[in-house]
Formats: structure tokens, C-alpha cells, sequence
């Protein structure tokens, strides 16, 4: 459980930096994350889902990929190896 949720981190991590990804979906996901009761939270969450999932799958799948380290660039050596 706390790889999964380590790789969702560096997923969501990388969609937040992705130039890609629109100003507006990402100030709709922020909002998303806030502690806000009621249903405004989740359904702005949902909307940015969508919008991520129908027009930058690509996108989505690429950072998914690298949160698991398998697209991920090579790695330095450790000091002293």
C-alpha cells in the first residue's frame, strides 16, 4: 500500500509540473484537493478527470508510466560503488 501510494504522489507530482497540462486543470485539481464538504470538491475533480483521461491520455499515461519508474531516465550511480 505505501508503494501505491508513493507512485500516485510522484504521478500527480509530475501531471502538476507537466507543461501539457492546461493552467485551468490544474487550479480545478488544487481546488479538488481541498477539505471542502459537499459534492463542489468532487464534482470539479471529475471534471478535470475527464478532461485528462479524453483529450491528454497520452499525457496521463506517460506520467503514469514514470511514477513506476519504468520510463524514468537512468539513475546515477551511488557514491562510493
Amino acid at each position: 500500500m505505501k508503494r501505491f501510494i508513493g507512485r500516485v504522489g510522484r504521478f500527480v507530482k509530475g501531471l502538476a509540473r507537466d507543461e501539457n497540462i492546461p493552467r485551468w486543470a490544474k487550479v480545478l485539481l488544487g481546488f479538488a484537493a481541498l477539505p471542502i464538504p459537499g459534492p463542489v470538491d468532487e464534482g470539479a475533480g471529475l471534471i478535470v478527470a475527464s478532461f485528462l483521461l479524453l483529450r491528454r491520455r497520452d499525457v496521463v499515461a506517460r506520467h503514469w508510466r514514470e511514477s513506476a519508474g519504468l520510463n524514468a531516465p537512468e539513475a546515477p550511480e551511488p557514491f562510493g560503488s
